[in-house]
């Protein structure tokens, strides 16, 4: 959660001075990828929520937009998670829906 990340960076912060460990003891490479990962990914629902004019439409028309919306946002992630190296993430969480 977020404040797991800056409760764990400001201890980072303070006990970088007695412990002298590294910021990658604190926060894994894979934390930090999830978070670009979801940030591109909230960039871009950002995006086309502004590019398409949700609340004009029929009732079909908007389930239709968030559908849209749904698909497009889980391959930007699934996308930016396997660009970031996280491929075996990737084959895990399939395996499970393939259950």
């Amino acid at each position: 959660s977020l404040s797991m990340l800056i409760n764990a960076f400001i201890q980072s912060i303070f006990l970088n001075k007695d412990l002298k460990l590294g910021f990658s003891f604190f926060i894994s490479k894979k934390v930090l990828k999830v978070v670009v990962a979801l940030s591109l990914t909230i960039g871009v629902s950002y995006l086309v929520k502004t590019l398409i004019a949700f609340y004009g439409g029929s009732f079909v028309i908007r389930g239709l937009i968030l559908a849209f919306e749904l698909v497009l946002l889980s391959i930007t992630y699934i996308i930016s998670l396997y660009v970031l190296g996280e491929k075996q993430m990737i084959q895990q969480v399939i395996k499970r829906f393939k259950r």
